[in-house]
């Protein structure tokens, strides 16, 4: 009796784990067994076509297959491991019982290695697993230049793999690459006027606070929001690589997606809940609030959005996770993003106020659609409806100038809260700012006559009380003060959209 063993990776959302492929080879007629898998059966005919077309000679014998652990996600990423696990059983190949190699990729007919999604978690996955070497389809190279600690080989067929395995030829590695900072898209000197706007928007990227922003078309909520991105800090290698490995599950992680700019993600208002959150028939790919994270997502015309969408977004707010059920398993992704969203005045999204002809019943119930879900989880609301000077020429700050505050306030806030497990203000526990970062009753004393007035709830309070401490660290404070308590309240104060 010979066991031929290979290993693979079973991809889960972006986090992986290695499976082992055995291929028994015993006495008695020729035929296949595959133990306890339905998709690791569908690839049995395919692999042996496989082998066939490589010039290799499938086992003459009675052969058993099966994995350590079921095969998930579909896609095929297991048929190079099965190859390899057979010909090592037959000893075609030397076998691989206590290599350090991990084989990732589908097989066609021809032989051909194929399938690039979810690469980069795979190659992740063995690199944590203390893995030396993993062997990829060669077309998915292009996307691995980022990783480091594991050597990498790409194949083109089956052949070069055995040829590999064999020693008598090699196969070609990633170029490497390097993390790229693009200057932004949307420079925030663009914005004419507005300096409230902008003031607000270096709060929000500072403390990590989500936005609102209100106002007719025309008034620069779209160009207020794309300059977010710019403004905040660059993405770690880590942050980075998360977000790749995201894209990488998605199956469109490119060439040139190695960047440190936070994402910018702007859904249309028809997006359904399952593009929100994530799903798919076989392979639970992620959603727009994954692809978000690291990094801001912009939800125009909010309102439009269905009343199911937008009750689903409460959990990733909340958690920053998304997690999809399936039948016998649950897939999880990461979804921690900054939020703004931005909606008109009313439901006719007139120009000018001159020409509105809602009633004031149908502006309530627009308004209501704005207000429900997000009224305690907005931080900040901005009011664009006052009109702006064309014949302002005045250059503003660019967004590197204010970057670099940003930087600034974020680092104070990391060091304050590294002891909370906290990067930012936003994230801080309400226990923590009550219990052990308590401030004065007279600093307290207009939260408190806005909870007392029911103009704000406790949890409304909370946050208000982040947002002064951001405040705080932005004019390079020690503890927040007076003038930092109103501007929060000032900040979190709904603009009076009923009343216009």
């Amino acid at each position: 009796m010979t066991i031929g063993v290979a290993r693979f990776v079973v991809v889960a959302g972006v986090s992986g784990h290695v499976v082992e492929m055995h291929a028994d080879l015993g006495h008695g007629l020729p035929s296949v067994t595959v133990i306890g898998d339905e998709l690791l059966a569908e690839s049995r005919d395919r692999v042996r076509a496989a082998i066939a077309n490589s010039g290799e000679q499938w086992p003459d014998a009675r052969l058993v297959v099966a994995s350590s652990v079921p095969v998930t996600g579909g896609g095929g990423g297991h048929d190079v491991a099965l190859a390899v696990a057979v010909l090592a059983a037959s000893g075609a190949i030397p076998a691989q019982t206590d290599s350090g190699t991990v084989f990732i990729g589908g097989l066609c007919l021809d032989g051909r290695l194929q399938g690039e999604r979810a690469i980069l978690p795979a190659v992740l996955a063995a690199r944590e697993n203390h893995y030396r070497s993993i062997v990829v389809p060669e077309p998915a190279l292009a996307q691995l230049g980022l990783v480091e600690g594991i050597d990498i080989v790409g194949a083109a067929d089956l052949r070069a793999v055995l040829g590999w395995l064999r020693q008598q030829q090699p196969l070609p590695g990633p170029d490497r690459a390097e993390f790229e900072y693009p200057p932004p898209a949307t420079d925030l000197a663009n914005l004419v006027g507005r300096p409230y706007a902008k003031w607000a928007l270096e709060v929000a990227a500072a403390g990590g606070h989500h936005l609102a922003i209100v106002g007719r078309p025309g008034s620069g909520k779209t160009l207020l929001a794309q300059c977010l991105p710019g403004i905040l800090p660059p993405l770690t290698d880590t942050q980075a690589l998360d977000v790749a490995a995201i894209a990488s599950a998605a199956g469109d992680l490119g060439r040139h997606s190695a960047s440190r700019m936070p994402p910018l993600v702007t859904p249309h208002h028809s997006t359904s809940t399952a593009a929100m959150l994530g799903g798919g028939s076989r392979a639970v790919l992620p959603g727009v609030v994954s692809r978000a994270h690291h990094g801001v997502l912009f939800l125009d015309e909010v309102t439009e959005l269905s009343s199911r969408v937008r009750e689903a977004l409460r959990v990733p707010l909340d958690e920053g996770r998304v997690r999809i059920g399936r039948l016998g398993s649950t897939v999880s992704y990461p979804a921690r993003f900054q939020l703004i969203v931005a909606a008109s005045v009313c439901p006719c999204s007139a120009v000018h106020e001159g020409d509105c002809v809602c009633s004031p019943q149908a502006r309530l119930r627009y308004l209501s659609r704005f207000a429900e879900p997000w009224t305690d989880l907005l931080d900040i609301w901005v009011d664009l409806s006052p009109k702006v000077s064309q014949l302002d020429t005045a250059v503003g700050e660019t967004s590197v100038v204010v970057r670099g505050r940003v930087a600034a306030a974020r680092a104070a806030a990391a060091q304050r809260w590294q002891e909370h497990g906290c990067l930012i203000n936003a994230d801080v526990p309400a226990d923590v700012l009550r219990q052990q970062f308590r401030l004065a009753p007279s600093i307290l004393a207009p939260i408190q006559t806005a909870v007392r007035t029911g103009r704000l709830s406790a949890r409304g309070a909370d946050r208000v009380l982040r947002l002064a401490w951001t405040l705080c660290d932005l004019r390079a404070g020690a503890t927040p003060n007076e003038q930092d308590i109103d501007d929060a309240l000032m900040l979190r104060q709904r603009p009076p959209l009923s009343h216009r």
